[in-house]
């Protein structure tokens, strides 16, 4: 091209631009190298040592995992990565990070420097850190939480942790810190770091609950499927009794799902309360006590939409001396509904039924007899419409 044809301002534009883009479009050099992928922006290859040096916003892909530093040096022989500055590795199960690395591509494996590694909730870290196998790590001088508040509220650390991303964690010479505090060791300790809900039992938990007194509670998880789960408690409480309490879950669309709580109590407390009013008769025995929760959202075919909230309980004293089973505490019922509804753009449609249990009687087993129920109902409402057109000219 002859650039003294070009008398326009715009056409040296043009030509710029296109000098631009040229250069920028070399600015970032991708190949793919001995079933690697790497990416940089500049990138040098000693074909007689078989070596590979890579400067600038370096990436290197392997084996589904995903490493990002400021440079990098690829051994052809050794099948060695070795990455520096500002170094992180991801994958669909776990991400770490480090001052340095240097990792095998073929056989997976490497050690990782001043690193962190996290999965999850689940979180560890170490002076040094070495990838054993593809989800398999072995840590120095480590410490390991799956506490999620930043800084962790506890964390254990031990001289040498062994960790299997969706297994277990070894740790020797542990010990528990709470807000940076020793508080316990343990010469040797097995944790779950499992990636999948599993079923087992839970931590068990204890405290003092005022009329209640001591309790301590423990729970078993169910995972029946991807989908469902349950859990079943019991609970001691030292001036009460026993509780029983059961907990299931499901998801019927990524927008459909339910939860159901019930539980039940042989109240030794309870019975004193009732005798000491006169509100039953002194015969000895312990009155049974228990509620029901359930909460229901689902999206039907053809824009309809269930909804049940259902919330009740043996009596109008519960809710009170067992606030974390039913909530609201204060109010003058409690109160289930359900409904099914239809809505489209301009119209409204639904039948609906409430049910109230009055917490208001002074008897607090007596009859249900003045609370306003409503039943079964159907509402209907149009949007506002246009009747009239005016023609303007």
């Amino acid at each position: 091209m002859n650039l003294f044809f070009l008398k326009r301002p715009r056409d040296l534009l043009v030509i710029g631009l296109f000098f631009l883009c040229a250069l920028t479009a070399q600015a970032q050099i991708t190949s793919k190298i001995d079933n690697l992928v790497v990416d940089a922006e500049s990138m040098t290859r000693d074909t007689k040592a078989q070596m590979i040096y890579l400067n600038g916003s370096v990436h290197v892909i392997y084996q589904g995992q995903h490493i990002r530093c400021d440079n990098a040096t690829i051994n052809l022989k050794t099948k060695m990565i070795d990455a520096a500055g500002h170094m992180t590795m991801v994958s669909p199960k776990m991400r770490a990070m480090g001052t340095r690395g240097t990792f095998n591509y073929e056989d997976n494996t490497g050690v990782l420097y001043d690193g962190f590694v996290e999965m999850g909730t689940i979180s560890f870290e170490g002076k040094v850190i070495y990838k054993t196998g593809e989800n398999k790590f072995e840590a120095v001088e480590a410490n390991y939480t799956a506490c999620t508040t930043c800084p962790p509220a506890w964390q254990f650390s031990g001289t040498t942790m062994k960790a299997t991303v969706g297994g277990y964690a070894y740790i020797t010479n542990g010990v528990l810190y709470v807000s940076h505090v020793p508080v316990l060791w343990f010469p040797y300790m097995v944790i779950p770091i499992l990636s999948k809900r599993q079923t087992g039992l839970l931590q068990p938990t204890y405290g003092f609950g005022g009329d209640s007194g001591f309790f301590f509670e423990e729970s078993l998880f169910w995972a029946r499927s991807e989908d469902t789960d349950g859990t079943f408690s019991f609970k001691n409480y030292a001036h009460r009794g026993q509780k029983y309490r059961a907990n299931y879950r499901y998801v019927l669309t990524p927008d459909s799902k339910g939860e159901l709580d019930f539980g039940l109590i042989q109240d030794k407390y309870f019975a004193g309360y009732l005798t000491n009013r006169g509100y039953r008769p002194v015969d000895g025995s312990v009155p049974t006590r228990g509620f029901i929760k359930y909460n229901h959202y689902y999206d039907m075919p053809e824009g309809l939409v269930q909804r049940v909230q259902l919330n009740n309980a043996t009596d109008n004293r519960y809710q009170r001396d067992f606030s974390e089973d039913l909530q609201g505490q204060g109010d003058p019922a409690l109160e289930s509904k359900a409904s099914l509804t239809k809505n489209t753009d301009t119209q409204h449609i639904s039948v609906e039924a409430d049910y109230a249990h009055d917490l208001l009687k002074s008897d607090p087993r007596g009859d249900n007899d003045d609370a306003v129920h409503r039943m079964p109902s159907v509402l209907y409402s149009l949007a506002p419409q246009k009747n009239f057109r005016f023609l303007t000219f």
